[in-house]
Order: C-alpha cells, then structure tokens, then sequence
C-alpha cells in the first residue's frame, strides 16, 4: 500500500494526505453508479493509501454522501480526514421526474440554495444524518460565485454569507465541531473577492489549475501564501478534455478549449503519458518514448519522484494527476505556465512559490474514467 506524504489544511491541526478521493462522479448525477460501484471505489482508494475523502449533499443529491459513510464508518477515525460542503439543502421532490437541472436524480430531492447562518447550521446537521457519521473535518461553502449564479444573484448570496453564513463558520471552528473550513468552486474569482473580507483555511478550486489553465499561479497562489490559505486541486483532468473526451467545465468544450489541446497533439500525449505514469523519473536530455521530444525533470512528484515534461511542452505538469486523483501545489513544482499564448516564468521563481505555500493541496479527478477504476 501506497503511503502518501500528509500537509496541514491552512495553519490548522487537520492533516491530509497529498492524494486525497473526489466524490462528484461517484454521487451519480452525470453517470449511474451502483452503490456497489461506491463502495468499491472508496474501499479501493483507502487500500491505495488516500485518507482524505472529500464529497457534497449535491453530489447525487445526498447518494455520494450516503455512499462515503458506509465504508469509513468503521475504520480508525483518526485516520482519515472528511471535507463536504455547504450552501446546498435538500428538498424532498413530490414529482416522479428527474432533477429540474436536467442531472441524473439518484436520490429524490431537490436543491434550494442558502448560505445564511442557519442554512449552514441546518445543512451540517443533515450531512451527519447521510453520511452517518459523528464528524466533519472540514466544511467548505460550495458553488458561489458569478460562475455559478450570475452577476445579481451572487451578490445577494454573498451578502448573506459574508453576513451571515461565515459566522456560522467561525462558530463551528471554533466550537472544536469542524477543524477547517473554506471554499469549494469552479472560479478563482470569487476566491480573490472572499479573501479580502474573511480569513479562510482551504479553498477547493476545481477545473482551474490544470495541463490547460495555470491562471491562479498569477494571482491566487501568491495571495494563499501570504494568508496561509491551502489550494486543493480538484478536477484536474477538467471533466475528460485532459482524458480524452470533448467535454470540459462539465460541458463540450468551446473551440478554444479544444484548438488549445489540440495545438500540437505530441505534447498533449507527451504529457499524458507523464501524467498517466504518475510522473516519469527520466534524466534530462532523455528521448520521448513515441516521439521525437527530449525530457526535461522538472520537479518533484507527490511521492518526491521526478515530475518530467518535454522540453519544449508549453503547459506545466504540476504533482501527478492519476488514476484516483492528482496532485498538490506543494512539493510538487508548477513547472511551465501554459496559456492559448506560450508564456513562461523562471524555474526558480516557481520553485520559491511552491516551497511558500503552507498546507495541502490534495487533488482529485472527476473523470469517468477515474470514477470506474475498480
């Protein structure tokens, strides 16, 4: 069994391994899964070493959770750290139809938005109740911002959780009932906006560190260091447009999106080849098996190996990105800052930015591919 390095959440006491288990494919909104299914992927991810298991009551509507606490429920609790989210409440849905979203609906609820102080409150105490668990590691405030709810519409949540909602939060710390808390979303935006007013612990940024976007290395990454704030990656292979598939932002990627990972097809698959072996410990100057590349190591995996990418690849492969999940942003060097215009920043000053930032970064994949790993 894999033995995974452990990083602090923040500068708190919580610490989780550096791979840690995503549970969004799982819930089974996108793809039906059997509770057999769930419960092999989780037990297949304790026996491989991960101890950090992160889900959401929007995750199948409530399924992912009721699947995460079966598995755990009996192992040693001080083992194994627990993240799932808030500002979602469920509803029980009176119709016989599926979600008003046009998701799968594997569980019959519905969703109602709230991230007041008592939604929080409310949302944590249903949480227990699913996951059948008497605690939560880590709370993070789930899917707000422009991204997800438009222009007017975030600006009314935010003032209720700005207001509202983070006091709950504060409480729940400070109580000793959760040892973290933070953000979980698809936009850094909204992470630079609640930086300014609130001291956060972690933020789960999913879709936006990847081989394709390495945006927040200009912006948020510096920001966390200087606040003591954990990045965890999530979706880092963004929904199968870094698998294979055309989808991207849970969606079909936009030409741009795709001209992009198609620019020069050997350094994609270079780089997947890297990635898809968890990092290649090769010496610089080494040839490419299956091109003409040359291999530049660049790095240091999750589990300190050598993390290569071809000399000339204009995106950067941060940790390794595997077959449960990918890696974090410290101990593992962004190497190359990758954009639709070939930019790069020098080695050193990566290196300086990734030795600065506090805690934890574990990552995971919501790839289907990921998901269906036995």
């Amino acid at each position: 069994m894999a033995s995974w390095e452990k990083r602090h959440i923040g500068r708190t006491d919580v610490q989780v391994t550096s791979l840690g288990l995503g549970t969004a494919t799982m819930g089974g909104s996108r793809v039906r899964m059997s509770n057999d299914e769930r419960l092999r992927l989780v037990n297949a991810a304790w026996d491989a070493g991960v101890r950090y298991v992160d889900t959401a009551p929007f995750y199948g509507l409530g399924a992912a959770e009721r699947a995460v606490g079966d598995p755990l429920r009996d192992r040693p609790r001080d083992e194994w750290v627990l993240s799932t989210k808030v500002g979602r409440l469920l509803h029980p849905r009176r119709d016989n139809g599926g979600g008003s979203d046009g998701r799968l609906a594997p569980m019959p609820f519905e969703v109602k938005y709230d991230y007041s102080y008592d939604g929080i409150m409310r949302s944590i105490e249903h949480s227990y109740q699913r996951l059948g668990l008497a605690r939560i590691d880590v709370l993070l405030v789930h899917d707000i911002g422009v991204y997800q709810h438009g222009k007017e519409v975030n600006a009314a949540h935010m003032t209720v959780l700005r207001d509202s909602g983070y006091r709950a939060l504060e409480e729940l710390k400070r109580s000793g009932e959760i040892g973290a808390f933070g953000l979980g979303v698809n936009e850094k935006e909204v992470l630079l906006d609640v930086l300014t007013w609130g001291d956060w612990d972690a933020f789960l940024l999913a879709g936006r560190y990847t081989l394709l976007e390495q945006g927040p290395l200009d912006d948020l990454l510096p920001k966390c260091v200087t606040r003591g704030t954990s990045i965890v990656v999530g979706g880092p292979l963004n929904s199968g447009i870094l698998a294979g598939r055309d989808t991207w932002n849970y969606a079909a990627a936009p030409p741009d999106i795709v001209a992009r990972d198609e620019r020069d097809p050997r350094n994609m698959r270079c780089a997947r080849r890297a990635v898809g072996r968890g990092g290649l410990a090769v010496s610089p100057g080494a040839p490419c098996r299956g091109c003409d590349h040359t291999w530049s190591a660049l790095g240091r995996g999750v589990r300190g190996e050598p993390v290569a990418a071809p000399a000339t690849h204009p995106v950067g492969l941060v940790g390794r990105p595997a077959g449960q999940g990918a890696a974090a942003s410290r101990g593992a060097d962004p190497v190359m800052r990758g954009s639709s215009r070939v930019r790069t920043r020098s080695l050193e000053s990566r290196k300086r930015l990734s030795s600065l930032i506090p805690a934890t970064a574990a990552g995971y994949s919501d790839s289907l591919d990921d998901a269906r790993q036995p």
